[in-house]
């Protein structure tokens, strides 16, 4: 009768082990794998978290995207080294943060291609640069809105956010006037459209898709790179608009933002966003496609 009496303790020591794993409250790691050179979706990569800190090693779908269930101990927002692989591709390594609210957006090359060097950046003294922008490899501010999809991309102004889903996207609308419009390529480039209005409510400058074009000499100064876009008014030497793509997934909007009929000026700092007398920290706006930053 023994053996039996072991048999059943097995089986409900696996059972017991089994039920604390799935009481167990774990964090995941999200994302989508495309191809660097085309911007496709890669199917069938393999991504895994080194170092066992998750579960297994998954495999992307037909859209490229992932999810991955972290290790017991591993706290959402800590760094881990994810590893993709996949035949036909130079492997990938690199540490990125585990959090389930920040998908991944990773770039695969093409084994064996020669990729054209790029030219030398602008400097930022110069306004050489007017294509689209390409993003950077800064790390993502603290984000205050739940996870979107994977391709959802996180408009910061200073500490507040907002996500927009739809391309082109209407960042700032104003009593339902369209005020600044984001545009997205395949591929992940950015550009915006905007007009700039001085003290007296007229139009000194036009930005259309990132085409800098001045209606008043000597007032505002653009420079720009291939990360960033900065409008300068020259007398005060204050800029009044500062974009940067932070990574694939973040871009962040300071400045002063002057529009007839709004008193006081939106403006958009590292402490936060203010605007109808009211200062806003930390919070999320919201956001889709239409009037992330609506004011009526």
């Amino acid at each position: 009768m023994k053996p039996p009496v072991k048999i059943v303790f097995l089986v409900l020591t696996a059972s017991f082990s089994a039920l604390l794993w799935a009481q167990t409250k774990t964090s995941t790691l999200s994302g989508r794998v495309t191809d660097k050179t085309s911007s496709h979706a890669v199917e069938g990569a393999t991504v895994t978290i080194v170092g066992n800190k998750a579960k297994g090693p998954e495999t992307t779908d037909s859209e490229g995207a992932f999810v991955i269930r972290l290790a017991r101990g591993v706290e959402g927002g800590s760094t881990v080294r994810v590893r993709v692989e996949k035949v036909g591709y130079k492997p990938y390594e690199k540490l990125v943060p585990a959090s389930p609210e920040l998908p991944v957006w990773i770039l695969l090359e093409p084994a064996g291609s020669k990729l054209p060097a790029r030219a030398p950046k602008p400097t930022a003294s110069t306004d050489q640069y007017s294509g689209f922008l390409e993003p950077a490899n800064d790390p993502m501010p603290h984000n205050p809105c739940t996870r979107q999809t994977p391709d959802s991309l996180y408009v910061f102004f200073g500490t507040e956010a907002a996500y927009a889903t739809e391309f082109p996207a209407d960042i700032i609308t104003i009593n339902g006037e369209v005020k600044l419009t984001l545009y997205k390529e395949r591929g992940g480039k950015l550009a915006i459209s905007t007009d700039i209005f001085d003290d007296n409510d007229d139009i000194v400058a036009e930005i259309d898709k990132n085409q800098f074009t001045v209606r008043k000499e000597g007032v505002f100064r653009k420079t720009s790179d291939r990360n960033s876009l900065r409008v300068v008014m020259v007398h005060k030497k204050e800029t009044i608009l500062d974009i940067r793509y932070l990574n694939p997934h973040a871009l962040r909007i300071l400045g002063r933002f002057h529009y007839p009929g709004v008193a006081p000026d939106i403006t958009s700092t590292a402490d936060g966003l203010s605007y109808s007398g009211l200062h806003f920290v930390a919070g999320c706006m919201g956001g889709g496609g239409k009037g992330v930053l609506d004011i009526k």
